[in-house]
C-alpha cells in the first residue's frame, strides 16, 4: 500500500472495507482499533480529507492530536497529497504538548502565566530539583526520584499535597514539590507535564475559556490513544465535550509505555465515556508476511486484557521465522553480523534494510563491536542526542536566557562561557546576594555594587555579560531572521574560537564545529517551513523557535536526518514502535529481557514482544544466549517463556552449527557479483 496517492483527490474505494467504514463515520464518537501495520495513518488522513473535501467541513474546525512531531508532519503531508493545500488553512494537526503551548499562549494569563514563558527541558528540570534538595538539606542524589514523583503527580492530576510516597521521601516531598512549583512561577517557566495539566485546569476552572476552545472543535481525532495518560485522557474528554464528534485510533496490543504514565485502559473506557461509540477493527496488515503475523498473533493472544483481533496479510506466507540460541553475547553478535552480510549479498539488499532490536541499551555494545569487525556500517537510535552536546546546549542556554532573563538555570550554565574570569565562589556569592534581595540572578547583576562579596573586576565582567544578553534581547525582538541574529550572536561570543581553545584533538574540534553549523541549519529549516514548525498566524521569532525546538526535543529522536543512510539500524524495542524494516534481528530473546527482570506487568512485556515481532516486513530472526557476563561473572540464561507460546510449526529452530553451515555454503553467482559490486563501491569511497 502506497503512502499517498500520486494525484490529488479522494478515492475512498482505494481503502479496504473496514478502513472505508471508519472514514465515512463522521457523526458522533468512533473508536478504530488498528492492528500493527493496518493503515491507521491512512484512515486518519483520509477521514480528515474526506470531511473537508466531500462534507465541506471547515479545516479550522478540525483538530487532530498525536504524540510525535514526525507523525504530525506525515499526516499533514499525506492530507496535502489528497486535497489542495488551500483547503487546509486553519487546521490543527500536532502533538498534545504543542497543543498545550498553543492554549497556554492564548489563555495562560488566566492562570497567571506570562505568554513569554519558557519550557523547561528535562536536564534543566533535574538541575532545579537538585538545587532545591540541597537548599532543603536533603540528598541531591535523590533528584531522579523526586523528578519522577513530580511528573507522576502532574500526569495523574494530583496536587503535591495529596500524593503519597512510600518511605521517608513522603515526609519532604510536599516541601520539595511546593518549592519546585514556586521556582517555576518565579522564573516564568513550565515543564512538559505542565503543558498537559495546565490546559486541563484552564478548561476545568474557567468555563468561558472552555466554551471558546471547545466550540471551535467540531471534529476531534486522536492518534495512539492507548498511549494517553490520565491528564491527556481528561483533556480529550474536555475538547470533545461540545460537539461529541470524536475519533480515536489505537491498539491495545501495542501499549508499551506504562512506565511513563500511559494507561491502555483509557481505550477500554472510551465506550463507557462516549455512549453510542461506533467500533471499527482494522486487522488487515500491509507490512508483514503471514508467517511473521502468525507468530505475533500466537504470542499476543495469551494476554487476557485485550480486544480480540487476528492480523492477516495478502502478502503470502513468506520466509520462515528463525530462532537460534548462541553460547554468549559475543557469539550472538558475530552470528547476527554474519547473517546480515549473508542476506545482503545473496539477496542484493541494502544495509538500511536491516535492524537489530534489543531490550536494553547496554546490549548494543557487543553488536557495535561485531559490526565494526565485519566492516558493516551502522547507526544507533537512542545514543547521545545531538541536542545534549556541550556546544549546542551552550548556544541554546544563551537563546533561552535572552528570551527569558529569569531563567537562572541557563544563566548559571553560561555566565562564564566563554571564559570571563567569573569563578565558582563569585557565582555562589551572586546567588546568595540575589536570594537575600529577592531578585533573579540576572537582575542581581545590575546591583552588585551593593555587595562586597563580589570583587570589582568580577562584577565588571558580570555587567558585560548582562549587556550582551540585553543587546541581543533587543536584536531578537526587532529581527526578521532568527537565523541571522543567532549567527551574529555565535560570532560575537567567539564560540568557534573557544572550541579550538578547549581542545587539542583536531577530530574533536572538527566534530564540534560541524555541530554548530548543523544547529544553524536546523534554525534555517525551521525558519523556511512556517507551516510545519510554527503558528501560521505569527511571524518567526525567538520565542516561537524555542517553543518549537523544545517540543522537538521532548517528542522526537534527532536521527531523522540520517534515516536514508545505507546503514544497519540498532535500537531498543521501545524506540522501534512506529518503524518497520524488511529484515529484523530480535536479539536477547531471553527470560530477564522478555519479560524483563524488573517488570511489573507480564502482559505489557508480552505486548513489547508483539511490537518487536511486527516491525519485520519480510523476515524475522530471533536469537538468545545461554550465558551472559554480569558484573564480571557468567550468568546462565533461559529462552524467553514467550518463545514457548509460538507453535513449533511457525518457527524454525536451528543450531549455531546448522546456521554456520548455511552461511558457509558456496554462494551462487549472483551473490558473488553482489559482493564484488559492494567491494568496488567501498573502494570508490
Amino acid at each position: 500500500m502506497t503512502n499517498s496517492p500520486k494525484s490529488k483527490g479522494i478515492n475512498i474505494n482505494s481503502l479496504n472495507e473496514s478502513q472505508r467504514e471508519a472514514v465515512i463515520h463522521t457523526k458522533g464518537p468512533s473508536m478504530v482499533l488498528a492492528g500493527a501495520g493496518s493503515g491507521k495513518t491512512r484512515v486518519i488522513t483520509f477521514k480528515i480529507a474526506y470531511m473537508i473535501d466531500k462534507l465541506n467541513i471547515p479545516a479550522s474546525n478540525i483538530l487532530a492530536v498525536t504524540f510525535t512531531n514526525k507523525a504530525a508532519k506525515e499526516m499533514k503531508q499525506r492530507i496535502a497529497d489528497l486535497i489542495p493545500k488551500s483547503k487546509l488553512k486553519g487546521i490543527y494537526i500536532g502533538t498534545f504538548h504543542a497543543l498545550g503551548v498553543k492554549l497556554l499562549k492564548s489563555h495562560g494569563k488566566h492562570l497567571g502565566l506570562d505568554p513569554n514563558f519558557s519550557i523547561l527541558g528535562e536536564s534543566d528540570q533535574k538541575s532545579i530539583i537538585k538545587q532545591i534538595l540541597i537548599e532543603h538539606k536533603y540528598n541531591p542524589d535523590k533528584s531522579d526520584t523526586f523528578q519522577f514523583h513530580i511528573s507522576t503527580a502532574k500526569n495523574n492530576l494530583v496536587s503535591g499535597e495529596d500524593i503519597i510516597i512510600e518511605g521517608e521521601d513522603s515526609i519532604v516531598f510536599r516541601d520539595i514539590f511546593t518549592a519546585y512549583q514556586k521556582r517555576l512561577i518565579n522564573h516564568n517557566q513550565v515543564d512538559f507535564d505542565d503543558l498537559i495539566q495546565l490546559p486541563f485546569k484552564l478548561m476545568r476552572d474557567f468555563p468561558e475559556v472552555k466554551e471558546k476552545i471547545t466550540k471551535k472543535v467540531e471534529h476531534l481525532l486522536v492518534d495512539e490513544y492507548q498511549d494517553t495518560n490520565i491528564a491527556q485522557y481528561e483533556i480529550v474528554k474536555q475538547l470533545a465535550s461540545h460537539h461529541n464528534n470524536i475519533t480515536i485510533v489505537g491498539d491495545d496490543d501495542q501499549s508499551i509505555y506504562a512506565w511513563r504514565g500511559a494507561n491502555y485502559q483509557n481505550l477500554f473506557n472510551f465506550e463507557k465515556d462516549f455512549a453510542g461509540t461506533k467500533l471499527v477493527i482494522l486487522s488487515q496488515n500491509y507490512r508483514s508476511t503471514n508467517n511473521i503475523l502468525q507468530v505475533a498473533n500466537s504470542v499476543i493472544k495469551n494476554n487476557s486484557q485485550r480486544k480480540e483481533k487476528q492480523l492477516w496479510s495478502e502478502r503470502g506466507n513468506g520466509k520462515e521465522v528463525n530462532y537460534t540460541e548462541y553460547e554468549d553475547e559475543l557469539s550472538e553478535a558475530l552470528g547476527v553480523a554474519n547473517s546480515i552480510n549473508v542476506w545482503k549479498f545473496r539477496k542484493n539488499l541494502n544495509y538500511s534494510d536491516f535492524a537489530i532490536l534489543f531490550r536494553t541499551n547496554f546490549q548494543a555494545r557487543s553488536f557495535e563491536d561485531a559490526l565494526r569487525e565485519k566492516s558493516i556500517p551502522y547507526k544507533i537510535i537512542g545514543g547521545m542526542s545531538f541536542y545534549e552536546r556541550k556546544e549546542i546546549k551552550d548556544i541554546i542556554a544563551y537563546l533561552k536566557l535572552i528570551h527569558n532573563t529569569k531563567d537562572s538555570v541557563s544563566l548559571l550554565r553560561i555566565i562564564n562561557y566563554p571564559k570571563r574570569g567569573i569563578g565558582d565562589v563569585s557565582v555562589k556569592n551572586l546567588r546568595d546576594f540575589a536570594a537575600d534581595k529577592d531578585l533573579s540572578l540576572f537582575d542581581a547583576i545590575s546591583k552588585t555594587e551593593e555587595t562586597t562579596t563580589i570583587p570589582e573586576k568580577t562584577a565588571y565582567q558580570m555587567q558585560l555579560f548582562r549587556d550582551i544578553i540585553l543587546e541581543y534581547k533587543e536584536k531578537f525582538e526587532n529581527t526578521r531572521s532568527v537565523l541571522k541574529t543567532t549567527d551574529e550572536l555565535i560570532k560575537d561570543l567567539n564560540i568557534v574560537p573557544e572550541i579550538y581553545n578547549l581542545s587539542k584533538d583536531p577530530i574533536e574540534i572538527q566534530r564540534r564545529v560541524k555541530n554548530v553549523d548543523s544547529f544553524k541549519r536546523i534554525i534555517e529549516r525551521w525558519e523556511n517551513n512556517p507551516d510545519t514548525y510554527m503558528d501560521e498566524n505569527e511571524p518567526p521569532s525567538l520565542k516561537n523557535f524555542l517553543h518549537a525546538f523544545a517540543l522537538v526535543l521532548e517528542n522526537d529522536s534527532d536521527e531523522d536526518e540520517d534515516s536514508y543512510e545505507n546503514v544497519v539500524t540498532l535500537l531498543t524495542v521501545h524506540a522501534s514502535k512506529g518503524l518497520e524494516f524488511p529484515y529484523v534481528h530480535l536479539v536477547g530473546f531471553e527470560n530477564g529481557f522478555f519479560p524483563h527482570y524488573n517488570c511489573f506487568n507480564v502482559e505489557e512485556e508480552r505486548r513489547l514482544a508483539y511490537v518487536a515481532i511486527t516491525r519485520a516486513q519480510d523476515h524475522l530472526e530471533i536469537t538468545s544466549c545461554q550465558k551472559r557476563k554480569k558484573f564480571g561473572q557468567w550468568e546462565y540464561r533461559q529462552p524467553s517463556p514467550f518463545l514457548e507460546e509460538i507453535p513449533s510449526s511457525l518457527i524454525n529452530i536451528q543450531t549455531v552449527e546448522q546456521l554456520e553451515k548455511q552461511q558457509n555454503a558456496k554462494p551462487d553467482d549472483e551473490s558473488v557479483k553482489n559482493f564484488f559490486k559492494h567491494l568496488k563501491d567501498q573502494l570508490k569511497k
